[in-house]
């Protein structure tokens, strides 16, 4: 029962993570369902969908289908609605129910390609396990699996990496806004550095697929260190997890970039030491991605505190392997995170934020997250990376 949650919503869900990473790439992402996850998708989990015209599509799944296997009545009206529509690729998702009943989403996907003649993609995704971080890195590598992969010698053998080229990966408005992500830009190119993708946000197709030109991938949340990881291993392209927050923490993170392209050597922003002042002002306590929440700690350590603890409510994973942090999605765990009794500076999603019992003398910073709260915080979004914060 440590999974049931009786008073947090359910986060964002492994479909909607799949569906943000290839949102603005041209494709028709077809989520199968009775059109409840999808409503879920659009409705919630999706800013983008409010002012944009991508193709996002329920496959319309009952209950005598489901249940036969009656695949071609699916198959038919994905196929009719591309005819239509004519995107650039196809990707179809799974949900609770195929789960259940089970259904072959690779297999689908083949005949897909087959009868259509454009790249079809299944995502064995159910919203039932994991989370949106997942789907993220599942939604990325597969599209660059297919197309950069069977390349892989021949662009990276006729690109010139010898520049301040960078890719920012792992960005999707379930994670970060487009306000703080256009500031990330700005500070990057403020300091001599060139944006060549963005994996995958505000960005296309043909600019998602030009990422082997950077020279150092940004993992700026755990979905982006767990999919830069991959791309090291396979295209040697070496990363640096974190963000830069604060003034303090800027500095701090521009430093280890320089280190980055100077070594050739993959490294978290945690990893290098740091001269902390001897004020101790305090203990605080940041629930977060844990790339996110571990570069705010850097700069409140950098700013005299004590103690900064590091909650990742999404889980433990290989790109967090270098940062110390709890990890967990346990109810009462988060709860008592949110109270931890001695902490002086509390920073979480508002809506996380309303269960701090006791809140004299303590500093309460709200970082919206769209993957919690979804639309009920839009109020409340901030730029915190670069001098955008100030919490002192």
């Amino acid at each position: 029962m440590k999974r049931l949650y009786r008073y947090l919503p359910p986060f964002a869900g492994d479909y909607s993570g799949v569906a943000s990473a290839l949102y603005e790439l041209g494709g028709m992402l077809c989520i199968h369902d009775a059109s409840g996850c999808t409503g879920n998708y659009v409705g919630f989990d999706e800013p983008r969908s409010y002012d944009s015209k991508q193709l996002v599509y329920c496959t319309g799944l009952r209950r005598d289908d489901a249940i036969l296997g009656n695949d071609e009545v699916y198959i038919d009206k994905i196929v009719r609605a591309a005819k239509d529509m004519n995107p650039k690729f196809i990707a179809i998702l799974g949900s609770p129910v195929p789960l259940i009943t089970g259904f072959d989403f690779n297999g689908v996907a083949k005949i897909l390609q087959q009868r259509l003649g454009i790249p079809a993609f299944g995502f064995d995704t159910a919203g039932m396990t994991g989370s949106h971080k997942e789907g993220v890195v599942m939604g990325v590598t597969k599209l660059l699996d297919y197309y950069v992969l069977p390349k892989k010698a021949e662009l990276i053998r006729n690109e010139d990496r010898s520049g301040k080229k960078v890719n920012i990966v792992g960005a999707t408005p379930l994670d970060i806004s487009e306000e703080n992500l256009e500031t990330f830009r700005e500070l990057l190119k403020s300091r001599g550095y060139e944006v060549v993708s963005v994996l995958s946000m505000s960005n296309d197709l043909d600019e998602f697929v030009s990422f082997y030109k950077a020279d150092v991938n940004l993992a700026i949340t755990q979905a982006g260190a767990l999919i830069s990881k991959d791309l090291e291993k396979k295209y040697d392209m070496p990363y640096l997890s974190g963000l830069p927050i604060g003034e303090l923490g800027t500095n701090h993170y521009f430093d280890c970039l320089k280190e980055v392209f100077e070594c050739g050597k993959s490294m978290e922003i945690s990893q290098k030491p740091i001269q902390i002042k001897g004020d101790k002002k305090g203990h605080a306590v940041v629930i977060e991605d844990g790339i996110i929440a571990s570069s705010i700690r850097m700069e409140l350590l950098l700013q005299g505190y004590e103690k900064v603890d590091v909650v990742s409510i999404f889980g433990k994973d290989l790109g967090m392997s270098d940062i110390e942090a709890k990890y967990t999605d346990n109810e009462y765990e988060i709860m008592d995170a949110i109270n931890t009794e001695e902490s002086t500076l509390l920073a979480a999603d508002p809506f996380l934020i309303q269960y701090r019992e006791k809140k004299d003398g303590v500093k309460l910073v709200d970082l919206p997250k769209y993957a919690i709260s979804s639309k009920l915080t839009d109020q409340k979004r901030w730029v915190y990376i670069g001098s955008g914060w100030n919490i002192k």
